[in-house]
């Protein structure tokens, strides 16, 4: 009965783990999928300096929010 019980933890494992996989490929798939990006998190996938971030966001050429009074979040996206 033991070694079922340790059986069936293995199968619900690997269930698992395959569902996670299956949802992380289906999320690349998705397009225009907003994921939100800090102002370092953005200026280093594209590239460019943390004040260029913010300049583009500021003239809105680049999507983003802000969150509270000082945190900004860019739509990685428009980068």
């Amino acid at each position: 009965m033991t070694e079922i019980a340790i059986m069936g933890e293995d199968v619900i494992k690997e269930i698992i783990k395959t569902q996670k996989q299956i949802l992380s490929a289906m999320e690349q798939l998705i397009p225009n999928k907003q994921q939100w990006v800090t102002i370092k998190e953005a200026a280093q996938i594209a590239n460019l300096s943390e004040q260029t971030i913010r300049k583009l966001f500021e003239t809105n050429s680049i999507v983003g929010k802000r969150i509270g009074k000082k945190s900004i979040r860019i739509d990685r996206t428009s980068l």
